[in-house]
């Protein structure tokens, strides 16, 4: 019986295939001085076995070597290619050659099919898409797909076991590894480090890697093991960790832009007007508005605080400010950087600049050029205002008596004070008294 690695011992890659859970098998190559290693999986299912990610030409022998010792080649019945780059799929002519059963299927997407028939096997497709993202196998068993768009090809798409629930991330979680040996690694700031540099050349943006784990986790909360195609497997007790220490890499093209400080700027600005659009299709109020340009300014080197002021009909200037913003009775900051977003009615955003840091003209030029969408939005927050200013009308006509300005019954209802009180009423101008000459007498009300 081959090792079951579950416990706390280290798995190390040698020849034999490694069991990392009931019917699934680690079935890679190592390569010598090759720190990109690359992982296949194998999972025993009857008469319909799974390989995932085969492999390419340099470990594809060896694969099927390990694949041998857990069950014949002819049980193979599914390759699935998680992505199409030839690291994964290059081995697929060979397969074409050494696998003699005709019903096998390539288990991918769409996008990556459009390039895997190009390395020229013999194999017909099981698209995940047009299956319900879902392959079934014996029993209740299924192995369960989710697409994870541009982590790093558009068609990238991960796995999930259900009877091991182990997740089958393809190039997520995936790193550059010095010690290769080492299968299963239990220094979470290891596998951090090792996964560091293949991400940041690796995925787009750090929002995407965020997006994209956020929605595997989502459809997937219960993952006993992370089976990346590169680096190192995450065992259990490291999983929900590694998530959120992935989330938070700097990655892709921000990272990149580190040898060019310039390059940086202009990429955080244009991230920053981005968010600006998107705030102000949601119509917010001047206080989430403030929130969202203080933060998005924070990234921007130069500016270290804001103050957005606007001259409100029937209540004049208004300045929101502070963490978090309060609106104050008061005109824009004097010295500070004024940037007019609207004359009708005047509204200001005022900039304090680092003294240290020059004015950065493209960050002021970037808030000029959205002011013309601003003015909707500015519309909006002066008519909610005026809405507002309507009701507190209507409120005090309400409950007030028009000729004393004293509080009516109607605000005594709504406002009757807590614990013992007295009521003492008066009848100051003779209301109550009747025209009738019987009723002139004087009338004792107790």
């Amino acid at each position: 019986m081959l090792p079951f690695h579950g416990s706390n011992e280290p798995a190390d890659c040698s020849d034999a295939p490694i069991e990392l859970a009931p019917d699934v098998w680690w079935v890679g190559r190592r390569l010598p001085d090759d720190r990109f290693q690359c992982h296949a999986y194998y999972l025993r299912n009857g008469n319909n076995g799974v390989l995932i990610d085969p492999g390419s030409p340099l470990t594809i022998e060896t694969t099927l070597a390990k694949v041998a010792r857990i069950d014949d080649l002819s049980a193979i019945r599914y390759l699935v290619c998680h992505h199409c780059d030839p690291d994964i799929a290059a081995a697929l002519p060979m397969l074409s050659e050494r696998l003699s059963r005709p019903d096998i299927q390539v288990v991918t997407e769409w996008r990556a099919m459009a390039l895997l028939r190009h390395y020229g096997h013999r194999f017909d497709y099981y698209l995940v898409e047009e299956q319900n993202w879902r392959l079934p196998l014996e029993g209740d068993r299924a192995l369960e797909f989710q697409l994870t768009p541009y982590l790093h090809f558009p068609g990238a798409m991960v796995s999930y076991d259900t009877a091991s629930r182990i997740l089958f991330s393809s190039d997520l979680f995936g790193g550059f590894v010095p010690d290769a040996a080492n299968l299963i690694c239990r220094d979470l700031d290891v596998l951090i480090a090792s996964a560091k540099p293949f991400h940041q050349h690796y995925m787009p943006s750090t929002e995407l890697l965020s997006a994209g784990l956020t929605r595997v986790q989502q459809r997937w909360p219960q993952i006993a093991m992370i089976a990346p195609q590169h680096g190192h497997v995450v065992p259990g007790p490291l999983v929900e960790e590694a998530f959120s220490r992935l989330k938070a890499l700097e990655c892709g093209i921000f990272a990149l832009a580190d040898a060019d400080i310039d390059l940086k700027r202009l990429l955080r600005i244009a991230e920053a007007r981005s968010r600006l659009f998107q705030v102000l299709l949601s119509q917010a109020a001047p206080t989430q508005m403030l929130v969202t340009l203080k933060l998005v300014l924070q990234r921007i080197r130069g500016v270290r605080d804001c103050v957005l002021s606007i001259d409100l009909p029937d209540q004049g200037w208004t300045s929101w400010s502070g963490t978090p913003p309060e609106p104050r009775l008061e005109g824009p900051p004097p010295n500070w950087e004024q940037v007019e977003l609207s004359t009708q009615p005047p509204t200001k955003l005022s900039l304090l600049i680092d003294d240290q840091i020059p004015v950065d003209e493209d960050v002021l030029r970037m808030l000029k050029d959205i002011t013309p969408s601003l003015q909707s939005w500015i519309d909006g927050v002066v008519e909610e205002h005026q809405d507002h200013l309507r009701m507190l009308e209507l409120k005090q006509q309400a409950t007030t008596d028009p000729l004393t300005g004293l509080t009516n019954r109607r605000a005594l209802e709504d406002d009757q004070p807590s614990g013992a009180y007295a009521l003492l009423s008066f009848d100051i101008d003779f209301f109550n008294r009747s025209t009738t000459a019987s009723a002139m007498r004087p009338v004792i009300r107790c």
